[in-house]
């Protein structure tokens, strides 16, 4: 049992967080840590209780005054991320959530895989012969950006300008301190969304279409969305779109090329790919944590939490709690009733994207162990995030001379 004070920022935490997690469940799955001033949620029964519990909210101003102090509230990161769905609460969360729940449907996701399946072959097609390639840039970015600007009929013209601002998305949604050149970098880029989505919502309104962000748009004008949320939720949806579903893929393919069983299981019959999505989801999802702050105290797992006290709850701690799941650290692609898993969170927050990730998920890892077999992964780089949890780089190679065909 670890006697070490709990440090979100441990270098372990990005590289291989889940022995730490796993300590600090076994020492106690409601965990106050006073040198953050915050309690830890490992355990999978509390974070549900958490997550679930009325009045909890992520309280983003709250949170930044305590990352920030100071005059946080005139940062200009932080007057665009406010706006934002996920960091609203109450009857204005409800609203907006009530906007995207009506239009980014399942049906909408199912109707983006042709174009999904199309373009990860073509992506695929252009680093098939190689034998070697870094598949963050070359694969699990390119693929969602692609859909999620599709989705959206942001300009393919401009998506590479886009991402090019998306870490200061990264930054900005995080709830632990920063330095200044990340609060320089917060700041830049967020105004940069914010400008860009501003100029495409102007002409989007000149020359609508079919696409979502024309959708938004007409619901603005009916005042369901004021015009900052609106360019807000804008952004907020394509860099949360793709950020979150390229590091799943990426996650994915590590998790699959290190359980060579798991993967002919799945092989042999690609319907199992719906419960391979869950699975890697379970063990190692997108997002890493959230937090919480309630308007009233709250009784989890033994303890009470005072109102107006942080909550950091680790996905990534409840998704393998063995008090949950028979052999929480074992890979299977057949695992069953997995749905409970915090992949997507869970409770009134829970992604929006959700139908649209597992599509771009299931296409993508087909797509990969279909067109390049025996790929192995050679170097890993995870990212430094705190609330992100995937590979900033990822250098694969697979066999060259074999047939690479579609099987």
């Amino acid at each position: 049992m670890t006697t070490e004070k709990f440090n979100p920022l441990d270098p372990r935490m990005f590289t291989d967080p889940h022995p730490l997690l796993d300590a600090l469940r076994e020492k106690d799955p409601v965990y106050f840590e006073p040198t953050l001033n915050m309690w830890v949620v490992t355990g999978h029964h509390e974070a549900m209780a958490v997550m679930r519990a009325p009045g909890g909210d992520h309280r983003y101003v709250e949170f930044q005054r305590l990352r920030l102090p100071g005059d946080v509230e005139n940062q200009p990161y932080l007057r665009r991320m406010r706006e934002w769905i996920l960091m609203k609460g109450g009857e204005d969360h409800k609203r907006i959530r009530g906007v995207f729940t009506r239009h980014f449907t399942k049906r909408r996701a199912e109707d983006l895989r042709p174009r999904l399946e199309a373009t990860a072959h073509a992506l695929i097609d252009r680093f098939a012969d190689t034998g070697r390639v870094e598949l963050v840039e070359a694969f699990a970015r390119p693929l969602p950006l692609d859909i999620i600007g599709e989705l959206m009929a942001v300009p393919v013209t401009d998506q590479a300008r886009i991402d090019h601002m998306i870490e200061a998305f990264k930054i900005a949604v995080q709830p632990l301190p920063m330095t200044q050149e990340q609060l320089r970098t917060a700041n830049d880029g967020l105004t940069g969304l914010d400008g860009y989505f501003t100029e495409l919502i102007a002409q989007r309104r000149n020359e609508p279409g079919d696409d979502l962000l024309t959708v938004l748009i007409r619901e603005c004008e009916a005042g369901e969305m004021t015009p900052e949320e609106l360019v807000s939720n804008a952004w907020g949806l394509y860099a949360a779109g793709f950020e979150t579903s390229g590091s799943a893929i990426c996650n994915g393919v590590w998790l699959l090329s290190r359980n060579p069983a798991q993967l002919e299981l799945l092989r042999a019959d690609w319907s199992r790919m719906d419960q391979a999505v869950d699975e890697v989801l379970r063990m190692d999802g997108p997002g890493q944590a959230t937090v919480r702050l309630f308007t009233e105290e709250i009784e989890v797992g033994g303890h009470v939490i005072p109102a107006d006290t942080p909550v950091l709850v680790y996905f990534l701690a409840g998704s393998r709690d063995p008090r949950h799941w028979s052999c929480p650290h074992a890979f299977a692609v057949d695992r069953e009733h997995i749905r409970d898993h915090f992949g997507f969170g869970q409770g009134i927050h829970r992604c929006l994207g959700a139908h649209l990730a597992r599509v771009t998920m299931a296409v993508a890892l087909e797509a990969i162990f279909t067109r390049l077999p025996g790929i192995r992964v050679d170097e890993l780089d995870w990212n430094q995030h705190s609330i992100f949890h995937g590979p900033s780089r990822m250098t694969v190679s697979w066999p060259r001379g074999e047939d690479n065909a579609d099987e």
